[in-house]
């Protein structure tokens, strides 16, 4: 790998660790439930970044917070569920003897229900969200949006770039 190309690989490293700190960050701010929200796999309008890229007032980020709030024991009992779920799903996967995909159905039709129920539940939060903000807050959302995508569809692009030149010899 050549000296550009290391430069390049660095570049994106630093990137990717950056973005995927401020989404660790983001989630912790935001509470259970909001670390797969926002640019990165849910509902954009519950991403807290691209929440304050809207330049909500005062009254709205009251709300916000209100509407956080109602959804906030909803997502914690789901989580509770869905870990139950998984835990007894695993623990079956584990057990002792033979186990067959009947044995298993049951288990995983909970998983699933849980997590359609907690899909449920952000896009209902989103909706919330949404009839909080003018039409104008919305497009803005939408731009920051689209420009973040560009951003990780261009790092992403460097990387693959990157390491299939490395990977013919020099």
């Amino acid at each position: 790998m050549n000296i550009s190309g290391r430069w390049k690989v660095g570049i994106g490293v630093a990137l990717l660790l950056t973005i995927s700190l401020a989404g660790f960050g983001s989630a912790a701010l935001a509470g259970p439930g909001r670390g797969e929200h926002g640019h990165m796999g849910g509902p954009v309008l519950l991403s807290p970044f691209l929440l304050k890229s809207a330049n909500l007032s005062s009254d709205q980020l009251t709300t916000l917070k209100q509407i956080r709030s109602q959804y906030r024991d909803t997502f914690k009992t789901l989580f509770t569920q869905l870990k139950t779920a998984n835990e007894a799903l695993n623990a079956k996967l584990l057990s002792q003897g033979q186990v067959g995909a009947a044995d298993v159905a049951p288990l995983m039709n909970s998983v699933e229900q849980v997590r359609q129920q907690m899909a449920q539940q952000r896009l209902n939060e989103a909706l919330a969200v949404r009839n909080v903000l003018s039409s104008d807050q919305i497009a803005k959302i939408a731009s920051v949006s689209a420009q973040l995508q560009s951003l990780h569809s261009q790092m992403r692009s460097l990387i693959q770039n990157d390491s299939s030149t490395s990977d013919s010899p020099s």
